[in-house]
C-alpha cells in the first residue's frame, strides 16, 4: 500500500507600516495648501458649461476662499484653490 506524503505548510504574513516623519502640512488636518485643489467645476466637453461642483476635502485657511485658478483639460474641470481675493491667477 502506498500512502503519500503530508506536507505541513504554515504561511504567515507580516505588514510593515512605513515610517513617515510627520510634516507641519500634515498636523493641521483638513487644511488645504497652495498646490491642493479646494475643488473642482466639473463642465461638459466642448460647451465648457458647467455641470457641477466636486469639493474636496480638505478647507481652506481662514483668510482665503477657494477660487478658480486654472483649467485641467484632461479631466473637463476648471482646478480651484486656495487663494486670497487678489491673488487669483484667472483673469475672467
Amino acid at each position: 500500500m502506498l500512502v503519500s506524503p503530508v506536507i505541513d505548510v504554515t504561511i504567515s504574513f507580516v505588514c510593515f507600516q512605513r515610517a513617515v516623519a510627520e510634516t507641519a502640512e500634515m498636523s493641521l488636518g483638513n487644511t488645504c495648501f497652495n498646490s491642493t485643489p479646494c475643488g473642482w467645476l466639473v463642465y461638459v466637453p466642448f460647451t465648457r458649461r458647467a455641470d457641477y461642483f466636486m469639493k474636496n476635502t480638505c478647507e481652506c485657511p481662514k483668510g482665503m476662499s477657494c477660487l478658480r485658478t486654472d483649467d485641467d483639460l484632461s479631466v473637463s474641470a476648471y482646478v480651484y484653490r486656495c487663494r486670497t481675493e487678489s491673488s487669483t491667477n484667472d483673469s475672467s
